[in-house]
């Protein structure tokens, strides 16, 4: 047990099963989604992204995917204990070891398990805790969108993206929330990620002014 679970109403809110086309076997694809921690919602209720966030993930973010027609979906935190806003390190790193036997269990039922990680903390701590790569911030989890990783025996495919509660707060970032949600609606599909091939013009001189 952790410090949060002191303060916590539900404590170690547990990872949710919130859409399965049919019944989870090896042949579906699974969609593993990982926020920081539960809110005050989460924690009166004992289920994950109920609250604002969860409005803003189970509506556009994942209808915009098609995800529940695609997929199995999985509701987690890598942190099991809400409300707190101030995560210490610890936490994260006790939870992750349920965080770990669940992706486990996730992979070992499904033939393809695409992990979807929401916000710097959840993408921080996931690469460190149960991948073992260090300095891993959202910025640089986002630049490994797609990437197929063998973990535990098994192949994931990892995604990363801003946290709904932080788009609550900057809407602006929709947009690439959206992009994002592409991408992973797209390797729910089969289709890999397609580097651009922009045509580039170089600058153009600036025009003399003219004399009348």
């Amino acid at each position: 047990m952790c410090a949060l679970h002191q303060h916590a109403r539900t404590p170690g809110i547990p990872t949710t099963l919130i859409s399965s086309p049919l019944n989870p076997s090896a042949r579906r694809t699974a969609l593993f989604i990982v926020g920081q921690n539960p809110g005050l919602k989460e924690d009166e209720c004992g289920i994950p992204f109920v609250g604002p966030s969860g409005e803003t993930l189970r509506g556009p973010m994942l209808t915009g995917m098609n995800a529940y027609a695609l997929a199995d979906i999985y509701l987690t935190n890598m942190a099991r204990c809400g409300p707190e806003s101030d995560v210490p390190a610890s936490s994260y790193r006790t939870c992750s070891l349920f965080l770990r036997h669940d992706l486990k269990a996730v992979c070992e039922t499904h033939s393809r398990t695409f992990v979807f990680l929401l916000g710097g903390p959840a993408s921080h701590h996931f690469y460190l805790q149960l991948c073992g790569l260090k300095g891993i911030n959202l910025r640089r989890a986002m630049s490994r969108n797609g990437e197929v990783r063998e973990w535990e025996a098994h192949t994931i495919t990892v995604f990363a993206t801003y946290h709904p509660a932080y788009v609550g707060r900057r809407r602006n970032q929709m947009i690439t929330v959206a992009d994002h949600c592409q991408l992973v609606a797209d390797a729910l599909l089969g289709i890999p990620a397609v580097p651009s091939n922009p045509n580039i013009q170089p600058p153009m001189r600036p025009r003399h002014e003219r004399k009348f």
